[in-house]
């Protein structure tokens, strides 16, 4: 599948989730309730109404940037935001982007609902009906392979686009003439279904790019029993078929004292294992892995040992590569966590938003205990899915084990792999349903130290959706990746959404054996916090720069890392501490079994 071709399956999803957007709406408009009504479900159609909206909209912005990295559809960005002077179908891309225009506009405005007052917004939201025609129009009309094809409407793409604008069209006539309620409503709600089969089968269409774990590099040596060191996966057991890897990390950190985290203290003592048994045939074994955290501080010392494990579970997986297949059964890291669980450890810390460490203070994201799985759909698409419980895992006082809280999914794909001039270009994209948050408050917190900031009520059902992007090429002789992630969060109870993330750009500045390994970096987070009970949004940005070393004739087994953030926080009394601006430096040292890896 090449980029154009994803292109055209992000627009088609788009489309999808335009036309479950309006047929919602009409059904809000109508007073349906489908507690009282059928189906008979405890379905918050407002939440999905919402979530369809954010959903388009970011299929609706990623669908023309794919066109950058065609090398045949020699789009610009300037063609992106001003397409009557693309090289490809230029009118008929404009109303794509009128369309998208009118969309950030419905979708904002929805956002300050309050502030504009609900009569204006009314009006506006109205836009949506001239979207739809706009996004009608322009995909019907358009070539999805670019190489301006006649029209036919019996092609499959077009009659799917045409099934679309009947079940609008026939929802707004259900709506202007039928007055009766249950007779509108059931039709409405029987259009939804097949759109939603439809969804989810372009969904399995699009990507998520894996990561490699201890299995795949053990697959690359030649079978050897007996105890050996493998550099990227640590103390390794192999008798026949079977395996047994073992690996460690440490980190010590110099910093700011503060209330969370204390100047000078063990961030993380880790110890994991990863047992991979006999294959049970040519495409699955048995794995169980386990990882602990030794860490001396007060959590640990006053609670039970199970406390101590950051992951345990029991896995089906690809006998050569977890990353192409993986069922797991257990305690592990949220998929949107942006963590790889094996040696989970080693990761840098800069390569986890601001944004995720905040959920962590309603327990999102975490180590939590349910079930996840893993799939490379292509060579270049994989897709992730979990059914976890948010509200607590092992490692947690009260532990909880109701699978099915949290509700996740996640796509990533490799848009551009090109080995030779070595660059590469990855998105991701995921969702979040979380039940039943109470008594928890959203957390502001300082980037290096953990100082609170400030923060406010969260609680409800969330609904979180994510979205990342990075990019790797070569910059002469060096390394240089640019990566950014952006979410958002919405409570229901407390009327409180986050949204917020980050954009980092990284370089390898030396490389030699004799000087070590230099990676300097710079990165900006942001963070919004707002509730629409309070008198404004509290506003967190930190500028954060520093570099990661590798010492040199270590191998990349000892790494210092040494930072600096500039904090800036403002917004209502009633949500901060104090608005202020302020600076933190951190210095950390990693010690390894297995060796540093750029990410």
């Amino acid at each position: 599948m090449n980029a154009i071709e994803l292109s055209s399956y992000v627009g088609l999803t788009a489309l999808t989730l335009l036309t479950m957007n309006i047929l919602l709406g009409m059904l809000l408009s109508i007073k349906y309730n489908p507690v009282r009504n059928w189906p008979h479900r405890r379905i918050n159609t407002v939440r999905l109404h919402n979530w369809t909206a954010y959903a388009a909209l970011v299929m609706s912005l990623v669908h023309p940037v794919l066109l950058l990295v065609s090398p045949t559809a020699h789009f610009r960005v300037l063609d992106l935001v001003f397409p009557l002077g693309a090289p490809k179908q230029p009118y008929i891309n404009t109303l794509g982007a009128l369309a998208v225009y009118v969309l950030v506009v419905t979708v904002v405005t929805s956002y300050f609902r309050v502030r504009i007052g609900r009569r204006t917004w009314k009006v506006l939201h109205f836009a949506t009906y001239a979207l739809f025609v706009l996004y009608a129009v322009h995909a019907l009309l358009t070539d999805p392979n670019l190489k301006d094809a006649a029209f036919d409407p019996f092609d499959a793409e077009k009659v799917f686009v045409e099934l679309c604008i009947v079940l609008v069209l026939g929802g707004i006539v259900l709506r202007v003439r039928w007055q009766q309620r249950r007779a509108a409503t059931l039709l409405i709600a029987v259009a939804l279904l097949p759109l939603l089969s439809a969804l989810l089968r372009a969904q399995s269409t699009l990507p998520t790019a894996g990561t490699t774990g201890a299995s795949a590099e053990l697959a690359a040596q030649v079978p050897q029993n007996g105890w050996r060191y493998a550099q990227d996966a640590g103390a390794v057991y192999q008798r026949g078929d079977f395996t047994w890897t073992l690996w460690g990390f440490a980190e010590r950190a110099w910093g700011p004292h503060s209330a969370v985290v204390s100047a000078d203290a063990w961030r993380r003592v880790r110890q994991g294992m990863e047992v991979d048994f006999p294959r049970l045939s040519s495409a699955i074994r048995p794995t169980f892995v386990y990882e602990v955290d030794l860490t001396d501080n007060a959590f640990f010392r006053t609670g039970r040992a199970s406390q101590v494990f950051e992951n345990l579970y029991v896995a089906i997986q690809h006998p050569n590569d977890a990353s192409r297949f993986r069922l797991l059964v257990g305690e592990n890291t949220h998929i949107i966590s942006r963590e790889d669980n094996l040696s989970s450890g080693t990761l840098p810390t800069i390569n986890r938003s601001l944004i995720l460490e905040e959920h962590g203070s309603v327990n999102s994201f975490g180590t939590q205990w349910g079930v996840e799985a893993f799939r490379q759909v292509t060579s270049r698409i994989s897709l992730a899915l979990a059914a976890q419980d948010n509200r607590g895992s092992l490692n947690s006082t009260q532990p909880r084990f109701r699978v099915g809280n949290s509700l996740a999914a996640k796509v990533t794909t490799v848009a551009l792999r090109d080995t030779v001039r070595r660059r590469q270009l990855t998105f991701g994209a995921g969702v979040d349903y979380t039940r039943a948050i109470v008594d928890r408050t959203f957390t502001l917190a300082s980037a290096l130290g953990a100082q609170a900031l400030g923060g406010t009520s969260a609680t409800g059902n969330k609904v979180t959706i994510e979205g990342d992007v990075a990019y790797t090429w070569m910059a002469g002789a060096h390394v240089v990746s640019l990566e950014g992630e952006f979410l958002f969060s919405d409570f229901s109870h407390s009327l409180t959404d986050v949204s917020g993330g980050y954009a980092m750009l990284q370089s390898s500045l030396v490389d030699d054996a004799r000087w070590g390994d230099i990676d300097p970096f710079v990165r900006v987070d942001v963070v919004r916090l707002n509730r629409e009970m309070a008198d404004g949004a509290a506003d967190q940005r930190a500028v954060r720069v520093g570099v990661n070393y590798n010492l040199p004739s270590l191998d990349r087994h000892l790494n210092v890392h040494v930072e600096y953030a500039h904090n800036r926080v403002t917004g209502p009394m009633a949500m901060i501490v104090e608005g202020r601006a302020f600076g933190e430096a951190r210095v950390e040292l990693r010690l390894s079994a297995s060796r540093y890896v750029r990410h």
